[in-house]
């Protein structure tokens, strides 16, 4: 969902914050964006892959203790650069 950032909502705000704090945005043309959690907190990647509506995998990687979804929007990326 590409326009899961335009409006603003609570639930909005909290995504908006745990892309700040564990997330990046790769700016380069395309936008790719990624959350990286421990894997304690890999329920909130569930719940963000849900709440963008994206079909991309959740990795993990046992050996780091980390869990990471990745995806390119433009549309999303642009809106949480604003």
């Amino acid at each position: 969902n590409h326009n899961a950032f335009n409006i603003i909502t609570d639930e909005v705000a909290y995504w908006c914050g745990m892309m700040a704090s564990d997330g990046c945005i790769y700016e380069n043309g395309i936008n790719n964006l990624v959350i990286r959690l421990g894997l304690n907190d890999i329920e909130h990647l569930y719940k963000f892959k849900e709440f963008v509506k994206s079909d991309h995998e959740i990795s993990i990687n046992e050996r780091t203790g980390f869990g990471r979804i990745g995806f390119k929007s433009l549309q999303i990326g642009n809106k949480l650069i604003k």
